[in-house]
């Protein structure tokens, strides 16, 4: 099994952990750089809370993969450990040995080049999401005792984006941190209170998952459809040019999504009209979904040593 460096950022919190400045594609997709193996071969990566697993293009992948770094496993008997956290200037690191990943024969259209830059996706969701018989790379790293504390935590921004392993940047949020309990060890699942608009609750008790690997914030239809009737968007989830601040309600703290965030463009075909991004879905299983769109507004804390995610106001 290889061994993979997360390449990380030269800022270090109290903690001592460290932070890698994350990449961002039209405000769409945030990552990082990873390298695997011995010797070391770097990939650029979607660091995806909604899934479980490491998955990068394979020396046997074809034309879906053209444009990608192709993963080639070492022969080499050292290539057996996994590392996180590598500083190619301090050498500093975090190591989770024998890691499994895979290795990809074919992507599908999302994962195009046109459509997905990075090379592959590092899943950091509970082991349940994972392929039977293998371990989320983050959980390993707690298991092993190889990171300080058993947190990581995100800012999504257009400049300044962070992923942080083994605590939290305290340069980067201010105030105390609200946290919501993991109702359901797969998915960061918790419990959200509400959304309102101007002060009027549209959307009662739902639940649903913090995701960082994708862009839009998704809901059931009807609640969405109320919403963009208190909003006067149509019933394809664009609005005609309307400012106004969305609240989320969870673990008691209300964060407020910008309309300058949740606005994610002009439709060509409809002028003065602009695209949401908050979007109905009936696929996620009554799940509500929160992306990036709603990441982008908060700081974000995944506690796995108490099952928790935390939210707290940006710096």
């Amino acid at each position: 099994m290889p061994t993979i460096k997360y390449k990380r950022g030269l800022s270090l919190a109290s903690s001592g952990s460290g932070g890698d400045s994350l990449s961002d594609w039209s405000n769409n997709l945030w990552y990082g750089e990873i390298s695997v193996g011995t010797p070391a071969q770097t990939f650029a990566v979607d660091f995806d809370t909604g899934s479980s697993n490491i998955f990068l293009p394979g020396p046997l992948c074809g034309t879906t993969c053209l444009g990608h770094k192709t993963y080639t496993p070492q022969l080499s008997t050292t290539a057996k450990d996994l590392k996180f956290g590598y500083n190619s200037t301090y050498g500093q690191g975090y190591a989770a040995k024998s890691q499994q990943l895979i290795a990809a024969t074919e992507y599908g259209e999302p994962f195009t080049l046109q459509h997905f830059p990075p090379d592959g996706l590092v899943g950091l969701a509970y082991p349940s999401l994972a392929i039977p018989g293998s371990t989320p790379l983050f959980t390993s790293l707690v298991q092993q005792k190889a990171v300080p504390e058993p947190i990581f935590s995100f800012k999504l921004a257009e400049s300044g984006s962070e992923l942080m392993i083994g605590g939290a940047d305290t340069t980067l949020y201010k105030g105390s941190i609200s946290y919501a309990p993991v109702t359901n060890q797969g998915y960061w699942q918790i419990d959200i209170g509400g959304l309102s608009v101007e002060g009027s609750q549209i959307v009662g008790s739902v639940p649903g998952f913090v995701d960082s690997g994708t862009t839009l914030l998704t809901g059931d239809s009807k609640n969405i459809g109320n919403l963009y009737a208190k909003l006067g968007g149509t019933p394809y989830a664009d609005y005609p040019g309307i400012y106004t601040q969305i609240t989320i309600e969870i673990a008691g703290k209300s964060i407020v999504i910008s309309p300058d965030v949740y606005n994610i463009g002009q439709d060509s075909s409809a002028p003065g009209q602009c695209f949401s991004g908050i979007m109905a879905n009936d696929a996620s299983d009554g799940l509500w979904v929160l992306g990036d769109v709603f990441m982008r507004n908060t700081y974000t804390i995944f506690d796995l040593g108490e099952n928790r995610v935390g939210f707290a106001d940006l710096a």
